[in-house]
């Protein structure tokens, strides 16, 4: 059965609405109908791990995903998540005692927000919100951080914002504030096995519309099929515009084939995605910090050939790769 969950004041046995001021003292499940109410956890109640629920955050809201509901709240232990399952009860999922990856434990942290995908957790956390981690199991690890360089933009990102997750595809809003050296970044992005793509930022060109200053994603909800998000762009003359934006499967990793035309001089033959542009680089080294772009082609949805001629170079070696870069547009 699938649940929704509801959550509010709790006065006199009956749920009500919160004002925006006011704490939520309990949370809910129904099934799709509105029937079979019950509170699954309230002010007051014991918490799994240890204390008794205190505070449930009305900055956050409950996540729901097959018979199961994630909540962030505050126990005499310290803030934590934990999940309600149908047929188990509530469950600790981790607190501000669990261990993080990078080292040392999510101490006084202020900034849960959950989302479930399979078995696995999703959650920002640390620190005004600078990391998003993942939790499967007892193993807690880290997707994306304030120490990763921005695609296609300048620095690391500050703070991430309004994830979304499907079939282990990660969709978040991403920013770092101007410094006197790089200017603003803001931007929707995605994290997919390892792999981290823009998909519009402020550099996004939207046509006739003024520059974009903004975006905004439904939280936990942006997803609107396997391969469809939702976004709102805001602009600078104050208007506003909803748009999709298509994502494509990831390959494992590109398949090519490689003809040699003469002694230094090749070809490249591999299919290609609309909507990616495929690099040529060369180096001398094998490291990417001596690399360079020889040549750049956009996918087609076909095969795409990108060549080189190297045979007037001085150097006694040299590499040649091709590279996939993230998403072009929406």
């Amino acid at each position: 059965m699938n649940y929704i969950y509801i959550f509010g004041w709790l006065r006199g046995g009956l749920l009500q609405s919160p004002f925006l001021w006011e704490w939520i003292t309990a949370i809910a499940v129904s099934n799709e109908k509105g029937e079979d109410v019950q509170i699954i956890a309230k002010e007051g109640d014991p918490a799994p791990g240890g204390g008794v629920f205190r505070i449930f955050p009305n900055f956050t809201t409950p996540y729901a995903y097959e018979g199961s509901v994630s909540f962030p709240a505050s126990a005499g232990t310290g803030n934590g998540i934990y999940q309600w399952q149908s047929g188990e009860g509530l469950s600790l999922v981790l607190n501000s005692g669990t261990t993080r990856p990078e080292g040392g434990v999510f101490n006084g942290l202020h900034n849960f927000q959950d989302l479930k995908d399979g078995d696995t957790h999703y959650f920002l956390a640390f620190s005004n919100a600078s990391a998003i981690y993942g939790k499967r199991g007892d193993t807690v690890e880290l997707v994306v951080s304030s120490q990763i360089p921005i695609p296609k933009g300048e620095g690391n990102f500050l703070r991430f914002s309004q994830p979304s997750v499907r079939n282990k595809r990660l969709v978040f809003k991403g920013a770092r504030d101007t410094s006197p050296t790089s200017p603003v970044e803001i931007g929707i992005y995605l994290e997919n096995a390892g792999r981290l793509d823009r998909i519009v930022d402020l550099n996004t060109n939207f046509g006739e519309n003024s520059p974009p200053v903004d975006f905004r994603l439904s939280n936990g909800s942006a997803w609107i099929d396997d391969s469809t998000i939702g976004f709102t762009a805001i602009f600078a003359d104050h208007s506003a515009a909803v748009y999709r934006a298509g994502i494509q499967e990831l390959p494992s990793k590109l398949e090519a084939e490689f003809t040699y035309i003469f002694p230094c001089a090749g070809r490249f033959t591999l299919p290609s995605r609309i909507g990616y542009r495929y690099e040529l680089l060369r180096s001398t080294q094998l490291i990417p910090s001596n690399e360079i772009v020889v040549l750049a082609v956009e996918g087609t949805g076909g095969n795409i050939q990108l060549e080189f001629d190297d045979r007037e170079s001085s150097d006694r070696l040299a590499f040649f790769r091709v590279r996939e870069m993230g998403l072009l547009s929406p």
